[in-house]
Formats: C-alpha cells, sequence, structure tokens
C-alpha cells in the first residue's frame, strides 16, 4: 500500500514522498479503510511545514477528512466489508488503506460523489454547527458574513438557503458580487468604510443577530457594527493573522458579544447519537445536491505535487479544494 509522508518539515512539493508501506490485518474492534477521496487543506500544509503549533512526531502522513470504504472488518466492529465511512480525523488520511480502531466512525451515505463527501467533515461541517448551534436562527432571519467567497462560505450560503434563512456576504473584490449571487447569496456588500450603511440597505434594515468572522482583525470590528443589539460575532478564523478586536462601544451600547468558535469543541459538546444525525443530515444534503463544495482540482496520489502546490494558492489563484483520489 502507499502513502504520501514527509520525513522532515519543509516545502510540501519537496519534502513530501510516496513511500510502500504494510498494511495489517484489522484486529477484532478494528476495521481497514481503502481511502477514495481525501482532500488537501490548508491546515495539512501547515503540518508538513512544522508551523509552530502545528507540528507532529516525523515521520507524519498529513491529512484529516475524506470518505473511504470498509475493506476489512474484525469480527467485533459493528461494521461490514463495502460499508462507507467518513475517514477519521486523528490524521494520516493521505494513502491507500487506514487500519483505525472502530469505535467514532461514521457512516457515509450511498450514492454520493466521494469527492464531495470526502469534504464534509471539514468545512461543511463547520458551516453546519455555526448555523445550528451559536444561537437559535429561524426561517427568515439575516446572517452576515465574511470570506464569504471561502468554501466554508460557501457551505454557509447553501445550508442558510436550505434552512430557509438569509445572508449578507461581505467581501472585498467587485468581481466576486455576482458569483455569490448565483451561488444563492442573497445579499453581496463590498468591506469597506461604508460597510454598515452598505448592509443596512442590502436588507432593507432588518435586525441581524449573528455574524460569522473569518478575517479577524477589524474586519471583527467592521462587523459588530452590522449587528443589531444583543448580537453575537463568532470569529472562527484569522485570514488577517491579526487578534480579533470590536469596539467598547458596540459592547457597552448595543450589547454586542464577540466568541470563539472551533468546530471540534462544539461537535464533541453533542451525543453520539446527535453526532451520527448530524453527519446523516449533511451526507443526505449532499447527495440530494443541496450543499456543494467548489472544487479546484482532483489530482491521483502520483501527481500530490501539483496538487499541494494548487492547494497552498490563496485568493483568485484557486477556486475551490483540492482532492487527493488513490487512482
Amino acid at each position: 500500500m502507499r502513502a504520501i509522508q514527509y520525513e522532515q518539515f519543509g516545502d510540501p512539493a519537496t519534502v513530501l514522498a510516496i513511500v510502500e508501506e504494510q498494511v495489517e490485518a484489522p484486529r477484532p474492534d478494528e476495521v481497514v479503510i481503502a481511502v477514495e477521496a481525501t482532500p488537501v487543506m490548508l491546515n495539512d500544509l501547515y503540518h508538513v511545514n512544522g508551523k509552530a503549533d502545528f507540528r507532529r512526531p516525523l515521520p507524519a502522513v498529513p491529512g484529516n477528512q475524506g470518505v473511504g470504504r470498509i475493506a476489512a472488518a474484525g469480527a467485533q466492529s459493528g461494521w461490514r466489508e463495502g460499508d462507507r465511512v467518513f475517514l477519521p480525523s486523528k490524521g494520516g488520511t493521505w494513502r491507500d488503506r487506514i487500519l483505525c480502531p472502530a469505535t467514532g466512525l461514521f457512516r457515509a451515505p450511498e450514492g454520493g460523489d466521494p469527492v464531495q463527501l470526502s469534504l464534509v467533515s471539514g468545512n461543511l461541517l463547520t458551516a453546519y454547527l455555526m448555523l445550528r448551534y451559536i444561537r437559535p436562527l429561524h426561517a427568515g432571519e439575516w446572517i452576515v458574513q465574511n470570506a464569504s467567497n471561502s468554501n466554508c462560505g460557501g457551505y454557509v450560503i447553501r445550508l442558510a438557503r436550505a434552512w430557509g434563512m438569509r445572508t449578507v456576504n461581505i467581501v472585498r473584490r467587485p468581481s466576486l458580487v455576482d458569483p455569490l449571487k448565483k451561488m444563492g447569496a442573497d445579499a453581496v456588500v463590498l468591506d469597506d468604510e461604508h460597510l454598515t450603511e452598505a448592509v443596512q440597505a442590502a436588507t432593507g434594515g432588518a435586525p441581524i443577530l449573528l455574524g460569522l468572522d473569518a478575517v479577524a482583525g477589524a474586519a471583527t470590528d467592521r462587523m459588530a457594527r452590522c449587528l443589531a443589539p444583543n448580537g453575537i460575532v463568532a470569529t472562527y478564523g484569522f485570514i488577517s493573522s491579526t487578534e480579533a478586536r470590536i469596539s467598547v462601544a458596540a459592547m457597552m451600547f448595543n450589547a454586542i458579544s464577540l466568541i470563539g468558535f472551533f468546530k471540534s469543541r462544539t461537535f464533541a459538546e453533542q451525543t453520539r447519537e446527535r453526532q451520527r444525525e448530524i453527519y446523516d443530515e449533511m451526507g443526505r444534503m449532499v447527495v440530494d445536491g443541496r450543499v456543494w463544495g467548489e472544487i479546484a482540482g482532483v489530482f491521483p496520489f502520483s501527481s500530490f505535487g501539483e496538487a499541494v502546490r494548487l492547494a497552498a494558492q490563496t485568493g483568485t489563484g484557486r477556486h475551490g479544494k483540492v482532492i487527493l483520489v488513490p487512482q
């Protein structure tokens, strides 16, 4: 079996290499999963680069998302050969076969595109949990978000539309307005000194109680000024590489709250049964076409160098996610 491995930190296109590895037969409580598709995420590249807080013991195999099928099942695993599952999030998914404990796996739907299903555990889960668990939201209510052209932003737009919510989407480039509206965005506004007025005009002055912030820095305060009293800004990323901040006036006079959102923490707070329900619902929405992620390219393992170079590009250099498939 093959794996894409690195033995030292550095440029992924340089330090990664395909190696042969032996996959043992599963113990009674284990399974072997044949990987169908696994994405190249920015945090995977951070691991390979050895970025602070992302280092793993070497040698290591990147990847922590994807979808596959049970190739061998232990007698007490509760799974059968051929069952489709989402790959475990413990890391090391860039390989042909994964030997792992059977507990903690979630069933993936039959009939769905493995490329799209490979993204469920990442940005789709993030968007799902933000819309369902930060504060109660109802059909017809507005949400404001920045980094709206990101993969996660696209999932927010599509989930909100499927659930009857409305989105006002902050972008930095006018060229993104029409593509986001075609995607299903209700309103798209530019992030500038007139942001508050633009949001009010786009929504007809409707109250907005939730803002989803992936940029941080000064963008957090600009978003906070768009919210109604008692609104919440949830920061889940820091594209700006600066700390999120909002003004004291927004907190004191409008009771605006700033919180941090972390997908893994929120998901871990749910019961095991609820976790299964979440995966089942997301899987159904992908299969029936209500939600999907933009795909920049699909590459075989043998072309991993091209894949990681494309995945490293940001902004206009890459439109969508990069996916690795064994064959």
